[in-house]
């Protein structure tokens, strides 16, 4: 029989613990900022704005200070005023609930009397909405799709639908197969505990062990004396249950990850696998147009990093120090294989602009060496 898998710091379930969506529109990755507005509504209010992210690591925005009575302060009217020329709208059907993402807690959703910021605000959502219904119209204002949706309190408003995602109660979501594929996984390979890192293809700094364990592993390790304090998977779990952790943790890293998962739902997980497999073939293409084998065979490949052969004239160190001009830089082969090898990452963050702009290094590079 299947064992149940107890889940202490799984990567699933932190997406679990992090927004329970599972994302169906794809928009660009936003950053709040603070915008007036002539209602009476919470001091911390965000409104939004849409930056371009390459290959970046995303920053935690510390939320304003709340006031000392909690109560709502009347802010100065907005300096803007709605334009003449109003965005065109496209009709739409009515859909949702979708919740509130990449706000952090503090923080509201500002509601619009119209599409965009010139608009004041009437109304707002907060950052933990999950019934957000949207009535169908959209229009776009700039680089940002703005969305008419139901007030809180009736009525209509626009909202920018870069901080919507389609909402999935987490009984559901832990009822998806792509949940229940990974227990079965984990069950079908004989895998007890499974461990990972904050780094990597979750573009993170280092810091963070996330694991998942399952039943059997978890009744093993109530009979093991002597169990320590790190990992001991017993006392973890009697914390997690009280959604606390036995020890100090490192809380940075802990937010930036939350914001991170909300970044990666954003995305879509199987757009992000898509981009990170594409760039894994784009390399693969471009070591073997070099002529330039890859160290794993074929059907042993990472989707996520590619190793190739080098030749022994290929210097990597002078290589990094070309790339230094193009803010970029090539890991080196490890022990044995460092000066035989090197490695293309293709995960996290990292785009195809970025790949390209890599190897387009190597092509303005090598031919004065005779490569």
């Amino acid at each position: 029989m299947k064992s149940k898998v107890v889940v202490l710091v799984s990567l699933v379930m932190l997406v679990v613990l992090s927004s329970c969506n599972l994302v169906q529109e794809q928009e660009p990755i936003v950053i709040p900022t603070l915008m007036p507005t002539n209602t009476s509504i919470p001091t911390n209010t965000v409104e939004v704005v849409t930056p371009t992210f390459t290959n970046t690591v995303p920053v935690v925005l510390p939320s304003l200070t709340p006031s000392a009575t909690g109560a709502s302060l009347p802010l100065p009217s907005p300096t803007r005023t709605a334009t003449t020329g109003a965005p065109a709208t496209v009709p739409g059907s009515p859909s949702g609930p979708y919740g509130v993402i990449l706000t952090v807690p503090t923080d509201v959703l500002n509601i619009r009397s119209g599409p965009g910021v010139a608009y004041p605000v009437t109304a707002y959502f907060p950052a933990t909405a999950t019934t957000v219904m949207r009535t169908g119209p959209s229009a776009t204002v700039g680089d940002a799709t703005w969305v008419e949706v139901t007030k809180p309190s009736g009525g209509t408003g626009w909202v920018n639908a870069h901080f919507l995602t389609e909402y999935v109660a987490p009984a559901s979501f832990c009822a998806s197969t792509a949940v229940t594929n990974l227990i079965a996984k984990m069950d079908a390979w004989g895998i007890d505990v499974l461990f990972t890192s904050s780094q990597k293809c979750l573009a993170l700094p280092p810091g963070l062990a996330l694991c998942g364990v399952n039943e059997r592993a978890m009744e093993r390790a109530k009979n093991v004396p002597n169990r320590g304090w790190y990992f001991d998977f017993v006392l973890l779990e009697k914390h997690r249950t009280k959604d606390s952790t036995p020890m100090t943790p490192a809380m940075s890293l802990i937010f930036a990850l939350d914001y991170q998962l909300d970044r990666i739902l954003a995305e879509g997980l199987e757009n992000r696998f898509a981009r990170h497999s594409a760039m894994a073939q784009r390399s693969t293409q471009w070591a073997e147009a070099k002529g330039w084998p890859l160290l794993a065979p074929e059907g042993f490949r990472s989707q996520t990093l590619t190793v190739v052969t080098n030749p022994p004239e290929f210097d990597c160190a002078d290589f990094n120090k070309f790339l230094a001009q193009r803010n970029l830089r090539l890991a080196n082969g490890y022990g044995d294989l460092k000066g035989k090898t090197f490695r293309i990452a293709h995960m996290g963050e990292i785009q195809m602009a970025d790949l390209e702009n890599l190897l387009a290094g190597f092509d303005e590079y090598l031919p004065g060496k005779g490569l």
